[in-house]
């Protein structure tokens, strides 16, 4: 049996690209990618890239003092925690926030983050 190979030209590539394109976004549309694009980041790719930094990185210098000599320490990321952005109500308490009631507010729509890590001497 014989098979015979089609040339890959532009046109061609450019015409599978995108009919690929166009079946995701009718199975999955335009927002659900991007909201799970954005998910993955912050539930996944922060940690990683933070984790994957730090431990190629992750090597500091500790001036010496008068009871303790010059040493070299190694930090390491296990885990980040991000929070969901909130502002401070006039109570003078935190509460979620949306981005349209920061636009509302004329304020930043931030979050916070923690690195929890571990020091090794």
């Amino acid at each position: 049996m014989e098979t015979t190979a089609t040339k890959l030209t532009p046109e061609t590539f450019a015409d599978l690209q995108n009919s690929w394109l166009k079946a995701y976004l009718k199975r999955h549309g335009f927002s659900r990618h991007q909201f799970d694009t954005y998910n993955h980041f912050v539930l996944q790719g922060i940690q990683e890239t933070v984790c994957a930094s730090a431990n190629r990185d992750g090597f500091f210098d500790v001036a010496a003092t008068a009871s303790t000599p010059r040493r070299t320490m190694r930090l390491t990321f296990q885990r980040v925690t991000i929070f969901p952005p909130s502002l401070k109500n006039e109570n003078g308490i935190f509460e979620k926030t949306t981005p349209s009631q920061c636009r509302l507010k004329k304020c930043s729509y931030q979050v916070k983050s923690y690195a929890y890590g571990r020091v090794k001497t």
